[in-house]
């Protein structure tokens, strides 16, 4: 909302430096943020629009160029601005069109006028929109016109409309579409028909065959082309990996083209930009990946007993078998299940369906004991889990993953040309953490025994207090009686003090006792007992960790 403020803020002075002459009232939406704004455009030219804010009924100026480019392309489409710009015709070819005036717009709607099953609509063909309708009320004017037909169909698309009106039979026809579809830059289409026309008469043998050579050379360079931009693409949506693949290929395939020359002059800074996506995904994963590995062990079940490896097996079918594994040869695969044993092809089984798995399926709560370690293991554990996760889903090694986060807090500048210094990029996010009322465990806590504490205040009306609090003071029978949030929240403390960069560790006092260590209270004589309070055990406060 913010956002939206300071923009309908900056609307509003706009608006102050000048109003156009009225037009046809187009309403509709202008979202800055997460929140649209209901506006009424005035008018509209090349350079920007002018509108009325619903909701204040105040009238406003914008710059396209000041409109996020979604939003301003969005706009321009319902107000019909662009579509009769033209561009520039591979063959020069016509078809007759027209360009329509809707009662909301100024600028026309230009495109093809295809049969309408209905006299209340025409359908239209555009550049952008393939069977368009548009209801008859809403037009206020039509002109026919002349436009290049590729202006408003593609290449394959004037291809197939042309093979559905009159596909060609005689060699001559195969040479004539031929010499078409390589005008629309369909060479692997123009070479298909040259070769027809050949088989048909083998008089065009000749006259065919330098121009099968020029449409191979075209059909190598439109493929490296097409990969070019699949790789910049590729680049674009950050899939750095699937770039250097693809040029790697137009390399391996189209050699010293100049498209090829310019992606490998490249590959440095993608190689780079990979580099660099990978320091970002590892360190914002670690803390998530973190986080989720503290609830699991809190809350989930883990097996009992040592592991029985087994294998489980999917077949072509769609069923699944598990069982050990007796034997295995190049043909056959045996498993065996309590007294059961499957004998199975490989050739029945799909492919990469054969997964290692434990077929000991017993599973208990971990102790505390067990979670503390788990959680607090700087080399297996928690730890080994956190790079296995991240090492998978980024394709790295655990050892790439591992050598990026204890590198997260180191500064890097550089020297810019000009000379000026920049810091890169940090992804480490300052989180905090606190022990809770688990506080009395952060030194390990009693072992064992349950402790009676009485009299941690005696004054009062009447005398001495006799008020007594019972604590358990073994961490297992605690542990086992607390709800899932204390022990995510003990486990993730503990874990961060010994795993992670502690930047601050704070006592800060205890929400029940206020720092004093005990609560009191009115007993039954009228007296004031005091109680060791329940929540820091004496210790007067709880301890809150800031860490990265």
């Amino acid at each position: 909302m913010a956002d939206l403020r300071r923009f309908v803020g900056i609307v509003l002075f706009m608006g102050l430096a000048g109003t156009w002459a009225a037009a046809e009232d187009v309403p509709t939406f202008l979202t800055f943020g997460d929140t649209p704004l209901k506006i009424v455009i005035k008018e509209w030219d090349a350079d920007g629009f002018t509108f009325v804010i619903t909701d204040t009924n105040s009238e406003s100026e914008l710059k396209w160029y000041d409109v996020p480019e979604s939003e301003a392309s969005r706009i321009q489409k319902l107000l019909g601005m662009g579509e009769e710009e033209e561009t520039q015709s591979r063959t020069g070819e016509t078809v007759v069109g027209e360009s329509i005036w809707l009662t909301t717009s100024r600028k026309p709607i230009v495109g093809v006028v295809k049969p309408s099953p209905s006299p209340d609509y025409i359908v239209l063909d555009t550049a952008s929109v393939k069977g368009f309708k548009i209801r008859v009320q809403d037009i206020k004017r039509r002109e026919a016109r002349t436009i290049y037909l590729d202006s408003v169909y593609s290449p394959e698309e004037i291809y197939a409309q042309k093979l559905d009106s009159k596909p060609p039979r005689s060699a001559q026809e195969h040479y004539e579409f031929a010499i078409m579809c390589q005008g629309y830059g369909l060479y692997q289409e123009a070479k298909g028909h040259l070769e027809i026309a050949q088989a048909l008469d083998e008089r065009y043998k000749e006259r065919v065959a330098e121009r099968i050579k020029e449409l191979d050379d075209l059909i190598e360079k439109q493929s490296a082309e097409t990969l070019a931009k699949e790789a910049k693409r590729a680049i674009s949506a950050g899939k750095y990996d699937d770039a250097l693949d693809i040029i790697n290929k137009v390399k391996e395939f189209y050699g010293e083209d100049p498209v090829v020359l310019d992606l490998v002059a490249i590959i440095p800074e993608i190689e780079k930009k990979k580099k660099e996506s990978i320091r970002r995904n590892v360190i914002s994963s670690y803390y998530s990946y973190h986080d989720q590995f503290v609830r699991k062990i809190a809350t989930g079940m883990i097996s009992e007993g040592s592991e029985l490896p087994g294998k489980l097996v999917y077949l072509k079918e769609g069923r699944s078998i598990k069982g050990m594994l007796e034997s295995e040869t190049p043909e056959l695969l045996i498993l065996k299940n309590d007294n059961r044993e499957y004998r199975i092809e490989k050739t029945a089984i799909a492919e990469g369906g054969i997964t290692d798995i434990n077929l000991n399926t017993k599973k208990r709560k971990p102790s505390f004991d067990e979670c503390r370690a788990y959680v607090t293991d700087p080399k297996g554990g928690i730890t080994a889990d956190i790079l296995a996760a991240i090492a998978k889903a980024y394709n790295i090694t655990t050892d790439e993953a591992d050598e990026v986060w204890q590198d997260r807090l180191k500064e890097t500048y550089v020297l810019k040309r000009g000379g000026s210094v920049i810091r890169e990029a940090s992804y480490t996010s300052l989180r905090s953490v606190s022990y809770g009322h688990g506080v009395w465990l952060r030194a390990g806590g009693s072992s064992s025994g349950v402790r009676t504490v009485g009299n941690a205040g005696n004054s009062g009306r009447g005398g001495s207090s006799s008020g007594s609090t019972t604590l358990e003071t073994d961490p297992e029978k605690w542990w086992n009686a607390q709800p899932e949030s204390t022990r995510v929240q003990l486990l993730t403390a503990l874990s961060v003090e010994a795993l992670f960069h502690v930047v601050s560790t704070d006592k800060i006092p205890c929400p029940q006792c206020g720092g004093k260590g005990a609560t009191q209270s009115i007993g039954t004589q009228g007296t004031i007992e005091g109680k060791l309070c329940s929540y820091c055990r004496g210790l007067g406060h709880t301890i809150r960790l800031k860490y990265k």
